[in-house]
């Protein structure tokens, strides 16, 4: 194109379901393909996501898949320009600093949250996650290890029984791991960040909740210096 922007040439058709419950609607099979790919960085920043085509490759009308790529645009992930169609956009610097910190908000909320109304953080899950982190991590699978994180922190704010809070912590968990691509770029990184992951669940298991607001800082503050470094 003379624009030098690529086109999607790996989204592939949405898996059917195989577990004997009814398929998810066309248009949420079209988002969460394109989600996930753009969050692995399979389909990269600067890529048009043409209706026609992503229709085609996925085998689907173009109607879900026009609802699907308006839902890419509300979350942030890709932007529409007349004449020019939805590209997926590239998180700034500064853009992703605004998100790490809205995650530290939320989480550090959860944690006194919970530990104010007396409920339990599974710390056991928490210990699991990290065993399975410290693997991935040896196996330099940023893939796997950032997907682990996501699920950690969503964990922990899941212990507040807060539906909408959970909600909110998924969304700006899912442009992290986007960001998190960029940020974890070797084992190094990989393992700064678990340490910090363990500093974090063993002041839960403590239930220090000083140490584990603490530690939850840290983290954040360690993204930040990891992502511009």
């Amino acid at each position: 194109m003379a624009t030098g922007i690529a086109r999607v040439n790996n989204v592939h058709r949405p898996r059917a379901a195989d577990d004997g419950q009814p398929d998810l609607p066309l248009r949420e099979q079209a988002f969460t393909a394109l989600k996930q790919r753009i969050l692995q960085g399979d389909v990269p920043p600067g890529t048009v996501l043409s209706e026609a085509r992503v229709a085609r490759e996925l085998g689907i009308s173009r109607t879900p898949v026009r609802e699907a790529l308006a839902r890419l645009t509300h979350e942030g992930l890709a932007q529409r320009f007349p004449g020019r169609g939805v590209i997926v956009l590239e998180l700034g610097v500064r853009e992703s600093i605004d998100i790490i910190e809205v995650q530290a908000c939320l989480e550090q909320f959860a944690i006194t949250r919970a530990f104010d109304a007396g409920r339990e953080i599974d710390a056991d899950a928490l210990r699991e996650l990290l065993a399975l982190q410290a693997t991935a991590v040896e196996n330099g699978d940023t893939r796997r290890f950032l997907e682990l994180d996501r699920r950690m922190h969503l964990r922990i704010v899941e212990a507040t029984d807060n539906g909408k809070l959970a909600l909110i912590m998924q969304n700006a968990s899912d442009l992290l791991t986007y960001v998190g691509y960029r940020a974890l770029q070797d084992r190094a990184r990989m393992r700064e960040t678990l340490r910090e992951h363990e500093a974090l669940v063993r002041a839960l298991a403590a239930r220090d909740l000083r140490a584990a607001l603490a530690a939850s800082q840290a983290h954040i503050e360690g993204a930040k210096r990891r992502l511009l470094g």
